[in-house]
């Protein structure tokens, strides 16, 4: 996850980087980059794609309002967080969907309850997944997903690189794998449609060779018709 902070001010972005690390480190989320910039001009400039942006409005170059709408156009799904003194602009903020408006000073409280929010965003928003592993958290594309096991209370989720063990049961994963590319061939397993390479009346074949997912016999005429269904729009 990649994070601008942008004001002039080098004790404000001082202080929000230091709470922005409380934040990621409390929570075991350790995929985090902080870019901190003093100037409209090196934030635009930046080949960095920003996941959450603080943005100071009151800026020697350009409007914050101005740069907000320009990463609107380039990042539709970046999240931006106003950080000013200056409440008259918070008609304007809302007129473009900023995600919040933060007044100085910061206050930490607030601040983190609009993390929370803005991260369960992303979550929605950019096929991600955050979930907590022995007070770790893991942040997973889910089109890395290949599939997610059932094994007595817990749930197995397949990477191409990794197994991870996960506490939530398979009504959460459920929940967090709606994406069309999902499907339920088992009431023990839910697969990612896109590493299915071959298939016959019981078993799915993925693309990593030690996994074959089983499918029960009520499901696959389902399976079949979904599955052709997707391949034929994602060609």
């Amino acid at each position: 996850m990649n994070i601008f902070l942008c004001d002039d001010d080098c004790l404000v972005t001082k202080q929000l980087s230091e709470y922005l690390n409380e934040y990621f480190s409390d929570r075991k989320m350790d995929t985090i980059k902080i870019f901190t910039f003093n100037t409209a001009f090196s934030l635009l400039s930046s080949s960095v794609i920003p996941d959450i942006v603080f943005l100071d409005i009151e800026m020697p170059e350009i409007n914050g309002i101005e740069i907000a709408k320009k990463l609107c156009s380039l990042y539709p799904d970046c999240i931006i967080m106003i950080v000013t003194s200056y409440s008259e602009y918070l008609d304007a903020a809302m007129d473009i969907h900023v995600f919040r408006y933060l007044d100085k000073p910061i206050n930490k409280k607030r601040l983190y309850s609009g993390l929370d929010y803005a991260i369960k965003r992303l979550t929605d928003i950019s096929g991600k997944i955050t979930f907590e592993i022995h007070s770790k958290f893991i942040t997973l594309s889910k089109k890395d997903i290949i599939c997610a096991e059932a094994q007595l209370r817990n749930v197995n989720i397949y990477t191409p690189t990794e197994m991870y063990t996960s506490k939530k049961n398979m009504i959460f994963w459920k929940e967090q794998l709606k994406s069309p590319c999902f499907f339920q061939p088992h009431r023990s397993y839910i697969v990612n449609m896109n590493h299915i390479i071959s298939f016959d009346k019981t078993t799915l074949y993925t693309d990593n060779t030690a996994l074959a997912i089983p499918i029960s016999r009520n499901t696959y005429q389902s399976f079949k018709t979904t599955y052709l269904l997707f391949m034929e729009n994602t060609r």
